[in-house]
């Protein structure tokens, strides 16, 4: 049973329901972070860029050190993109994220990743053009879809 110590009259039902749609605004913003209109686009672009730099067939010399070189930059640039949106600094305490959907994309992602691996001595380089795109567009429309659904204003 609930008191009402404070003298105060209890809130009206629109009262009542407004700290109810704040109570759950603020718990969905606590689920799903808020994640920049441009990141899933600029992720899928650095991805592209790494599976076109694979695709490029036994380059010479000075071509083969700038292509490991920029190869180096962008891997390290998604692996900074990647954690400073996914587990920077949040305003919240104890988010959490659903593993089962995360599983899946990383499941998915890595098909996409080891398979033109595989597949390159057999079939061709270009391969990794198909399977960049085919990542690139995934990335995209994964971001849209969430960046929909979970922006914040």
């Amino acid at each position: 049973m609930e008191t009402n110590d404070s003298g105060m009259p209890p809130p009206t039902p629109e009262e009542a329901r407004r700290a109810l749609d704040l109570a759950e605004a603020e718990e969905t913003a606590t689920r799903y972070r808020p994640v920049p209109g441009w990141y899933y686009p600029a992720l899928a672009g650095l991805v592209l860029g790494l599976f076109l730099l694979n695709s490029i067939e036994q380059p010479q010399q000075p071509v083969r050190t700038l292509v490991a070189i920029v190869t180096i930059f962008l891997a390290i640039t998604v692996a900074v993109l990647v954690g400073r949106v996914s587990f920077g600094s949040s305003p919240y305490r104890g988010v959490r994220v659903d593993g089962k959907p995360l599983l899946a994309g990383v499941l998915v992602a890595a098909v996409l990743a080891i398979a033109p691996a595989l597949l390159a001595g057999s079939i061709g380089s270009w391969i990794w053009v198909v399977y960049g795109i085919a990542l690139s567009a995934l990335i995209c429309g994964f971001g849209v879809a969430y960046w929909r659904r979970h922006r914040r204003g």
